[in-house]
């Protein structure tokens, strides 16, 4: 018990006595120890505002996961159904063609000839509004517009700018009149579609010839290509743009059966200003225009009260051209011969021989060519021996002022 007890009071001594654990006599009486309490370490506090944030960012998060499970599993974009047509097949044995007719015949072709192949011309005249990347060196009288000989293109491509396409029949009403001519037999050749390539309308006007040069009311640098071909002894005539069966080639100031009285007037006013050095026009394409009796009584005012003359290229048989000139005693008449249908050079020649048949045969003929090289080549090789066959090559001016108004 005396050792249990003196453990008991050591053990107390450790406890409560300083650190180093002195060691002290079973009766000996222990001092007091001081007891000095250990420093507590400092605690880090955060503000309030912290921990709501957190939550604040926690309930953030949560919404935006609980959106996209939502929209995943409710939400299905539309699908697109791509419906695939196929046009029905036809066996060719199950087509059959139409009946052609003579007169079918021919105005197909003829639309075809100064309509459709028309087209090309308008495509590419739009694309000479634009200006290339590369430079083009052009002299004080040339725009800088972009034309034709601008670029690189094949004999072709050029005469895809002209109305002809195909084969056009020659005009054999025309060719069954006569007239009264105490001389030679008259022959005017009329090239239509000047002005569109400078380098061809330069080419014609080397022909020192009183040829008949009909230009487009829309070629560029008209002034100085006109002043050229005048030079030469050549006679000037306008071009007008008036509208097809099958709308194609549109212009501004192509002329149109929808078009009232007014708006025919101004435009009618606006190609023959252009062109003031005309003493007459003819159609360019106008099988739906010159169709129409009451619109084409409208263009004859014009050209009365300006003195003009009208030649009908006659690119319908049903044309109302002539029969209003006559009501509005506007001298008249209509082509008889196209030369250059196909650019080859014995075949514009024979084109020339038949010019020559119908001059011998009526006293006189028209015949319409383009600035074409192989047309600028026959033309160039036929015309000096017009005199040695008793023919005389006259402008279109003399031609009106000789035959009778009522063909």
């Amino acid at each position: 018990m005396a050792r249990l007890k003196t453990n008991r009071q050591s053990r107390s001594r450790r406890v409560l006595g300083d650190p180093k654990h002195q060691f002290c006599l079973p009766l000996e009486t222990p001092k007091r120890a001081i007891f000095t309490p250990r420093p507590k370490k400092s605690e880090k506090t955060y503000p309030r505002f912290f921990s709501v944030a957190v939550m604040v960012l926690n309930c953030v998060l949560l919404l935006i996961l609980a959106f996209l499970l939502v929209k995943e599993v409710f939400y299905s974009p539309p699908q697109h159904t791509v419906v695939i047509t196929t046009e029905p097949v036809i066996e060719k044995s199950s087509i059959r063609p139409a009946p052609v007719l003579p007169e079918d015949e021919f105005l197909q072709t003829a639309l075809n000839q100064d309509e459709m192949y028309d087209n090309n011309m308008f495509v590419i005249e739009s694309e000479l509004q634009k200006p290339i990347a590369l430079p083009v060196v052009v002299d004080d009288k040339m725009t800088s517009s972009v034309r034709a000989d601008d670029w690189e293109l094949s004999d072709e491509e050029i005469y895809s700018l002209y109305e002809e396409k195909g084969i056009v029949a020659d005009n054999k009403t025309a060719a069954a009149l006569k007239f009264e001519n105490k001389g030679n037999p008259k022959i005017a050749i009329v090239i239509d579609d000047m002005g569109v390539s400078p380098k061809r309308t330069k080419d014609i006007a080397e022909l020192a010839f009183p040829l008949t040069v009909s230009f487009l009311t829309y070629a560029q640098n008209l002034p100085s290509q006109i002043a050229n071909s005048q030079a030469s002894g050549q006679e000037i005539m306008a071009h007008l743009p008036m509208e097809p069966q099958v709308m194609q080639n549109y212009t501004s100031t192509m002329l149109l059966v929808k078009m009232s009285d007014e708006e025919i007037l101004k435009n009618l006013k606006i190609m023959l200003d252009a062109i003031p050095q005309a003493k007459a026009v003819n159609n360019h394409m106008g099988s739906r225009f010159t169709e129409d009796k009451h619109r084409m009584d409208v263009v004859m005012d014009e050209l009365a009260a300006r003195g003009l003359n009208f030649l009908d290229s006659q690119t319908t048989p049903r044309s109302q051209g002539m029969n209003s000139a006559r009501e509005h005693h506007v001298k008249t008449a209509m082509r008889d011969v196209f030369l250059d249908n196909l650019d080859d050079f014995d075949y514009i020649t024979n084109q020339l021989h038949k010019v020559e048949t119908i001059a011998r045969e009526k006293g006189y003929a028209i015949a319409i060519g383009h600035p074409k090289a192989q047309t600028y080549a026959a033309l160039k090789a036929w015309l000096p021996g017009i005199k040695e066959k008793g023919l005389e090559l006259v402008p279109m001016s003399n031609l009106f002022a000789s035959l009778p108004q009522q063909q």
